[in-house]
């Protein structure tokens, strides 16, 4: 069996992003990678009525600030 080589991904831990639909800014808390599919980003943020949440998205619904 082939070894695998770690694939690069668009955001790192503890980076700082931006969820494009709600504009609402937050902290990259956890990366999850798979075989087949693209990787998932769990960012820690406020939501616009002041509460802290968190949630995993993909790379397209998210920007950096």
């Amino acid at each position: 069996m082939e070894a695998s080589s770690k694939k690069e991904t668009a955001y790192s831990l503890n980076d700082n992003v931006k969820l494009r639909r709600s504009q609402e800014e937050g902290q990259v808390i956890g990366v999850a990678q798979y075989s087949r599919g693209r990787p998932s980003f769990l960012v820690e943020y406020v939501t616009a009525d002041g509460r802290q949440t968190d949630g995993w998205f993909d790379e397209d619904a998210l920007s950096v600030w």
